[in-house]
């Protein structure tokens, strides 16, 4: 119980202490004040399009974290789910102990700091503009679940945290932004997509302007051709109709640009390009999980340095952790590990896809830990997408030894993950498109 106590008493200094992570992020602020229709459109656009790079990030782990002993992974991811995610192991685990002996299911659950700051101030956190502002809160998350001993019933508690603290593919530094700045000319090039926006946002506020009977001075309630040339491509009077709007208005105009991004971005050349190499920077992630095992078995510590680097549309992660074991009935030990895997899409690259591809995962790991010989693990994974958020991992693994047994061994799992945010955000998108 003392541990326990010690160990929460740690997470909770660690949360209030972690610098900044409610400051805002840059801003795609237009230039020129006031502004037009169509400059507004473009900040819109980049906006959302600054979120929806974020939102559809393949490499986020839901999972249960790699020091999990029934975790599918070998290898520890450096960034988390925006708002939630969920992991379990489908495959129950052999039982010897007979017949009406069943092992209880592990789970784990990931929240992100972000998700308990919008769940107290009460905004939208699938905003896009709220979104953008939260990038550091996004950065640390917490987990918890429990994992199971094989052939046991027992659930022993799994607590996490994880600080994204290098993040390379920040798209509010300079060189993002830079990338970032290449995809509006060529979203403009793209006439038809971008006069879509343009027209059903000019629709859309002329219509709430006839409602109101506040149409400006000289435009006639059925002529919108007029209201057009008259008002939306003077930034001044312009500017006075975007004040007079309501934030749910504004938002209905966010999810006019949101529905209509995906039908023409995600298949310019200039967009994949620019995703692709902000995806290739670099992202370094300290992490630090215990579990705490019942009926005498030691419990185990993990700080772990995790490390991502993109490679066109493949990606590598490398860890290395420092273990501390602490057995209530024996002598205590420590050690290390370093792991170290390569993803390779199996399917097309589809950068702004909420749904991320089919991946095929090589992972591996070393062992070193006092008392006892090193253990070598090599693995395959593959990540079957299922929709939006959902996927079923599957994995198979063989060690060199175990822990207490000096013989070879192959295991085989399979588990499921869900990313509550990717989900959401597509849901919503689908649905007010259907709208």
């Amino acid at each position: 119980m003392k541990n326990r106590l010690t160990i929460q008493t740690i997470l909770i200094f660690i949360i209030l202490c972690i610098p900044g992570m409610v400051f805002a992020q840059d801003e795609c602020i237009s230039p020129t004040q006031p502004r037009t229709v169509t400059e507004y459109l473009e900040e819109r656009i980049c906006v959302n399009l600054m979120g929806r790079v974020d939102q559809t990030d393949p490499t986020k782990q839901a999972g249960a974290p790699a020091a999990a002993a029934n975790s599918t992974s070998l290898v520890e991811k450096s960034s988390a789910p925006d708002l939630l995610g969920f992991g379990l192991d489908l495959l129950k685990l052999s039982d010897n102990g007979g017949a009406d002996k069943k092992s209880a299911t592990p789970k784990t659950l990931t929240f992100s700091a972000y998700a308990l700051k919008s769940a107290m101030s009460g905004q939208d956190p699938l905003d896009p503009e709220i979104y953008n502002q939260n990038r550091r809160a996004r950065s640390v998350s917490f987990t918890v679940g429990y994992e199971v001993p094989e052939n046991a019933d027992d659930r022993d508690p799994i607590i996490g945290i994880k600080w994204l603290a290098i993040n390379g593919r920040d798209l509010s530094q300079k060189k993002n932004q830079d990338e970032l700045d290449k995809v509006l000319p060529a979203l403009q090039k793209s006439a038809v997509g971008f006069s879509v926006i343009r027209a059903k946002a000019v629709d859309y506020i002329f219509s709430l302007l006839v409602l109101r009977a506040n149409l400006p001075t000289g435009v006639k309630l059925t002529d919108r051709e007029d209201f057009d040339k008259k008002t939306v491509v003077n930034g001044a009077i312009f500017e006075s109709i975007l004040s007079s709007l309501s934030d749910d208005e504004k938002k209905r105009i966010d999810v006019i640009v949101a529905t209509r991004i995906s039908d023409f971005a995600s298949l310019d050349t200039v967009t994949k390009n620019a995703v692709e190499a902000i995806r290739s920077q670099p992202q370094l992630a300290l992490a630090f999980s215990t579990t705490q095992r019942k009926g005498g078995r030691p419990d185990e510590y993990n700080g772990t340095l995790t490390f991502d680097k993109g490679m066109g549309t493949n990606s590598i992660s490398m860890n290395g952790s420092f273990i501390f074991k602490k057995n209530g009935l024996g002598e205590d030990t420590s050690g290390g590990k370093f792991a170290a895997a390569f993803h390779l899409p199996l399917s097309g690259f589809k950068p702004l896809d909420y749904k991320d591809p089919m991946l095929l995962s090589i992972e591996g790991d070393a062992t070193a830990m006092t008392k006892t010989a090193p253990i070598y693990k090599a693995q395959a994974k593959l990540t079957i997408p299922i929709m939006a958020g959902m996927e079923i991992p599957i994995s198979v693994s063989v060690a060199n030894r175990t822990e207490f047994v000096k013989e070879k061994e192959v295991k085989g799992k399979f588990g499921f993950t869900f990313d509550v945010s990717k989900a959401l955000k597509a849901f919503r998108d689908s649905f007010l498109r259907i709208q």
